[in-house]
């Protein structure tokens, strides 16, 4: 409503439908996950930067988290079938590199912990685990019972207040 200053853009993030050098700053929120060629979408985000432009970008680091579970041999099969369902699930760690080898300067990372030690609906974690064990079991990683299974302790430990979850988003704030 209050956005006048603010414009908002759909489409391929390899080709944006704006012109060279016009926008002040960037954004891009948990989407270069999904991306397969992340530096031709860095080289767009350049081009389309007026130089001194700012760039933000936040990812996760599913590979880095923590949680409390009883079976963590299941628990790296689900994750490693995140792994497998997204072109880039190790993004942070080579996203300074990128940036720098795309022109970006001052680049600024910032971690944000996602940290829940409750099992709730509201909770980031809660329906992110049952996606990402729905996912496992739709690749044939683990199967309907290992999943309920999972799930089951997690909703165990949520009930006796021992459960803990963490993730690391990163944000990383560059400049032309």
């Amino acid at each position: 409503e209050n956005l006048q200053q603010t414009e908002f853009y759909k489409g391929d993030a390899g080709k944006l439908p704006v012109d060279d050098q016009t926008l002040d700053a960037v954004s891009c929120t948990q989407v270069l996950l999904y991306v397969k060629d992340v530096p031709n979408v860095l080289a767009e985000m350049r081009r389309i930067l007026k130089p001194g432009g700012r760039l933000v970008i936040v990812e996760t680091d599913w590979r880095g988290v923590v949680l409390n579970n009883a079976d963590d041999s299941l628990t790296n099969k689900i994750f490693s079938a995140w792994d497998n369902s997204v072109p880039s699930p190790n993004l942070p760690v080579h996203l300074k590199p990128l940036l720098q080898k795309h022109g970006f300067s001052k680049i600024k990372v910032d971690p944000i912990p996602i940290l829940n030690t409750e099992y709730s609906p509201s909770n980031f974690s809660h329906s992110m685990l049952k996606w990402i064990s729905k996912n496992a079991q739709n690749q044939g990683m683990i199967n309907k019972e290992q999943r309920s299974n999972w799930l089951e302790d997690l909703q165990n430990r949520g009930q006796s207040d021992s459960f803990f979850f963490c993730v690391n988003r990163f944000l990383f704030t560059a400049f032309l």
